[in-house]
């Protein structure tokens, strides 16, 4: 399954091991149709294979890196077909085989996040084979 037919094939791949460990993983996929509007994300959710894989989340973009949780504090907006990077501190990263990921945000009016929230809309969802 692929929600966003723009996730780049074969970008999900393990982070180098830093002291001998894996400490995640992070794969890129395109923004949607339109306009990406990250600096008003409440909350950013990321399951793989059904478990929650949210625990210090990173997106990168045009070079900048920003915690999940404080694109409330960027300016961020993503035009359609442009690559985001999501980082996950994931202790021992993914083991080799298909992996079901689902990335979501939560998401209102206004700058910084502030105002109401809507409902969760899905950024990416994809399966993958981890080599």
């Amino acid at each position: 399954m692929n929600v966003n037919p723009w996730v780049i094939p074969g970008s999900l791949q393990n982070l180098p091991p830093a002291g001998g460990k894996i400490p995640g993983f992070h794969f890129v996929f395109r923004a949607g149709l339109g306009v990406t509007h990250l600096y008003v994300t409440h909350r950013m959710t990321l399951t793989v294979d059904r478990a929650d894989a949210s625990a210090n989340l990173r997106l990168k973009w045009k070079e900048k890196t920003s915690r999940a949780d404080a694109l409330p504090e960027t300016d961020w907006v993503c035009r359609a077909g442009e690559p985001i990077e999501v980082i996950a501190d994931f202790p021992g990263g993914l083991k080799p085989g298909q992996h079901h990921l689902k990335l979501e945000i939560i998401s209102g009016g206004g700058y910084g996040g502030r105002g109401e929230s809507g409902a969760p809309r899905v950024l990416c969802e994809f399966e993958d084979e981890l080599a």
